[in-house]
């Protein structure tokens, strides 16, 4: 539809958007059918965003600062997840401000960051005995993954020409991810076995 409405040649930035546009320049309904769809359209983002901010919230509230800070007050925790959530806001209203394709780069990269839960989710999941992977590990491989993607796909792969050789972010997230895991596990057990802790001394 956007193709026969806009041109083969035609590359907006929001192919939506500008769609959604010219069904609003046919007709009176067209125009209410259109002001709907966008309006449900930016409903669906805030929706998005609102659960994204709680999650994060949540998750550095509950598994960071309480750990952290075991007596913290309610006021306290409830403090520590509004700054939290101002802070992912700031983050995001800064890419969206600097980056003229804000929205649409970090959309290209959103499979490669949810890449790097795969191997938490698989090791959490069913690892055991000689697989059975440090909690600490398995975050720092995540992490280390995450930055690696970002930093490709900012650094390389966004600039890339047809005439060079193509990098995919998440896939070169994911092995750096995996390369953490085992270097530091490796590391890990090497340490536990000089103290004489054994293999799972650490876990």
């Amino acid at each position: 539809i956007g193709v026969s409405l806009l041109g083969a040649g035609a590359n907006p930035v929001s192919p939506f958007t500008a769609t959604i546009e010219q069904m609003m320049d046919f007709s009176g309904f067209g125009y209410f059918a259109g002001s709907l769809v966008l309006t449900s359209s930016l409903a669906a983002i805030m929706s998005t965003t609102d659960s994204l901010l709680i999650a994060i919230s949540q998750l550095v509230s509950a598994e960071l600062f309480y750990p952290l800070k075991p007596d913290a007050t309610p006021a306290q925790i409830s403090l520590a997840s509004k700054v939290v959530s101002a802070v992912s806001m700031a983050i995001a209203l800064a890419i969206a401000m600097t980056k003229e394709d804000g929205l649409s780069a970090l959309a290209a990269i959103q499979f490669g960051i949810s890449l790097q839960a795969v191997p938490a989710f698989l090791f959490g999941l069913y690892g055991s005995g000689m697989l059975e992977i440090h909690p600490w590990v398995l975050a720092g491989g995540a992490w280390a993954g995450a930055v690696t993607c970002f930093g490709v796909y900012y650094g390389y792969t966004e600039s890339v020409t047809p005439d060079d050789f193509y990098v995919d972010s998440g896939m070169a997230g994911l092995v750096i991810n995996v390369a953490t895991l085992v270097i530091a596990e490796m590391v890990f057990r090497g340490a536990a076995a000089v103290r004489g802790g054994g293999v799972g001394a650490f876990t």
